[in-house]
Order: C-alpha cells, then sequence, then structure tokens
C-alpha cells in the first residue's frame, strides 16, 4: 500500500521509509517520452520489497527509496543499511527472476550496483509492441 503525499509516497511502515517518486499527487507521473513503453509486469513492485526486506526500517534510520526515469530505463535506489545477519546475495532469487523476466522481452540488460550506502537496479523500458510481440510468441 502507498499513500501519498506532493512528490513522496510513504509505504507500509508510517513513517519509516520513504519513496521519492518523480510527479504528485496519488501517481507516479510517468514521462511523455515514456508512455509508449512498458516494464515487465510487477518489477517496480518487487524492487520496492526487496529494500524493505534486507534493509533496517526504523524511525531512528528511515529507508528511502527513489524510482526516477532517464535513458529508456527507470531505475530505483534505495539506502543501503542491511539488518543484521541479512546479505544481498542470500540466494538471490529476486535479481535472478527479475534477469530472466527481462530476457524474454529485450536484450537490454538490468543493471544492478551497489556501494556502501546504495543499492541501485535499472531496468529497461521496452516499446508497446515489442511487449505484445512477446506476449503472443
Amino acid at each position: 500500500l502507498l499513500r501519498v503525499g506532493r512528490g513522496q509516497r510513504q509505504m507500509g511502515r508510517g513513517d519509516r521509509t520513504q519513496v521519492q517518486c518523480e510527479g504528485e499527487d496519488q501517481r507516479v507521473d510517468v514521462p511523455a517520452e515514456y508512455r509508449g513503453y512498458r516494464i515487465v509486469p510487477l518489477s517496480i513492485q518487487l524492487l520496492v520489497e526487496n529494500a524493505i526486506k534486507h534493509n533496517i526500517v526504523s524511525q531512528d534510520e528511515p529507508l528511502r527509496i527513489d524510482i526516477t526515469f532517464a535513458n529508456n530505463r527507470i531505475t530505483v535506489s534505495n539506502s543501503l543499511n542491511l539488518r543484521s545477519g541479512r546479505s544481498l546475495d542470500s540466494t538471490g532469487w529476486g535479481r535472478q527472476n527479475l534477469k530472466a523476466r527481462y530476457e524474454m522481452v529485450t536484450e537490454a540488460e538490468v543493471s544492478i550496483r551497489q556501494t556502501k550506502e546504495l543499492y541501485e537496479v535499472s531496468i529497461p523500458v521496452f516499446p508497446v509492441k515489442m511487449a505484445v510481440r512477446a506476449a503472443t510468441a
């Protein structure tokens, strides 16, 4: 459940998780040049849920998640403050699943970057015609 403020979303855990999105009101405002494109279903939801699952989310240490559009990609990045005993490489199922789903519809790769403070996944967008072709293949 996403609750909305101007350009900022609060997710599930009150004021402990901040999701920053381009746009305002009650939706992510997709830039005009991206309206003829699609992404693999539930990709962004998976990335936001994984950020919450793997990181400490508390009043003192809020989790910040940014969603941005650029260069025919959507990037979901979050502050990195892993829970005790958690590793982003725990099973790797989420990453493997996302990459495999994208390989079915586009040659553009899912890009994953991690630093000490940040975890970032950039997913390609693809034209609607390509999405229809992949669904009927």
